[in-house]
């Protein structure tokens, strides 16, 4: 009963956070649907403004008129079709389980069918996101700042407002994430049969995201099973400072290690941004660059708070203070970038390559600092994994 009361009250501040994030979309919700991330009139948007929003929208109504009959089932009359009448793909139920959501709410109206899916995907976001992040950590405050960020990633409601269906089911990655986790944690199989379900639905939706999600796997799967090593036990704080020899850099405090990470990968966000053509609203210090700058650097940190633990859970004289530390050196290389960006801003430079060698050094460094600790490392992982 606890957990429902807790799972409620974050819908509602998902509702109420996306009804401001969506404005004006709520002063016009039975009469136009989201065409712009930009704050829009949405009065006239059905007539005015061609779009993917309108494909999407088509689609919706055409499976609720194939769930009631009235169009054949699977059907699709009413686009040019070349293959004389079979849909190809080309059908609305490509657009599941989205479109199923909005025939809930098509009672209400087909316009205001599609806006309760666009909030619905706000919530089903936020609260799968704050699930997964709860069980994980079992901070609450945390787990809700987790399902903000998620839910309002710049690039998700850039695609949902403009009608592209992998804006509206992002909120699948923490479900799938989500119920693999209740499965590893239970040893229950209907919660794997659950994630399999959201694997499908996002393989319906986006190919794009299912690739991206495949991809993500490589990483997870590896982590997932390292994490379930058990850790060797901490040797005194004298050892672990002495095979680095950076006694100084090794006292750095977590947050200061935190925010050199951060700041690091700030520096080639704003040397990235810099070199690339300004071209309409992509220019310097633009909105989209500050989207970039909040969010862009949170994904290497959260990536090197991954590391620091397997470098403490496997080593008995790295604590984690240490292993933050030693994500921290390895990216004061990265600010370099600043002045980069200064020199070369707004000329073209292929940016795949500066990324490549930046993630070369930064890995080259973390070798160097910990090559004392590698083999221990390595050890303890073959004895325990096999």
């Amino acid at each position: 009963m606890k957990k429902i009361l807790e799972v409620t009250i974050v819908s509602l501040i998902m509702a109420a956070l996306s009804l401001i994030s969506t404005f004006p979309l709520v002063k016009s919700f039975t009469t136009g649907i989201p065409w712009s991330a930009y704050r829009e009139d949405l009065s006239w948007s059905l007539l005015h403004h061609p779009g993917d929003h309108l494909q999407i929208f088509y689609f919706f109504w055409l499976v609720k008129e194939n769930l009631l009959g009235r169009v054949p089932f699977n059907g699709n009359p009413y686009e040019f079709n070349m293959l004389g009448g079979l849909t190809g793909g080309n059908d609305g139920f490509t657009t599941a389980p989205l479109a199923f959501i909005s025939f809930l709410f098509s009672p209400l109206g087909d316009i205001t069918a599609y806006n309760c899916t666009v909030i619905s995907s706000y919530v089903l976001a936020g609260v799968f996101m704050y699930l997964l992040a709860r069980m994980i950590t079992d901070f609450k405050m945390g787990a809700l700042f987790a399902a903000i960020v998620l839910t309002f990633l710049p690039m998700r409601i850039n695609g949902m407002a403009g009608g592209n269906q992998f804006g509206f089911v992002l909120f699948f990655y923490p479900m799938i994430f989500y119920f693999l986790e209740k499965c590893i944690a239970s040893q229950k199989m209907r919660y794997s049969f659950l994630a399999a379900l959201g694997i499908v639905g996002l393989s319906f939706n986006e190919p794009h995201l299912i690739y991206y999600f495949f991809m993500c796997m490589g990483v997870y799967l590896p982590m997932r099973f390292f994490s379930l090593i058990p850790a060797q036990e901490s040797a005194t704080a004298t050892v672990a400072v002495e095979p680095f020899r950076l006694r100084t850099i090794m006292s750095w405090p977590p947050w200061l290690s935190l925010l050199l990470i951060w700041g690091g990968w700030l520096s080639f966000v704003v040397y990235g941004h810099s070199v690339v053509p300004a071209q309409g609203y992509n220019t310097f210090f633009s909105p989209t660059f500050w989207w970039m700058a909040a969010y862009y650097p949170l994904i290497p940190l959260f990536i090197s708070l991954l590391l620091a633990s397997l470098y403490s859970q496997f080593s008995s004289t790295i604590s984690h203070r240490h292993s933050l530390a030693v994500e921290a050196v390895s990216t004061l290389p990265l600010y370099l970038f600043l002045l980069l960006a200064i020199i070369f801003y707004g000329q073209t430079i292929d940016l795949t390559i500066a990324l490549v060698a930046t993630i070369s050094s930064v890995v080259i460094i973390k070798i160097w600092l910990l090559r004392r600790n590698l083999f221990a490392m390595a050890t303890h992982l073959w004895k325990q994994a096999w």
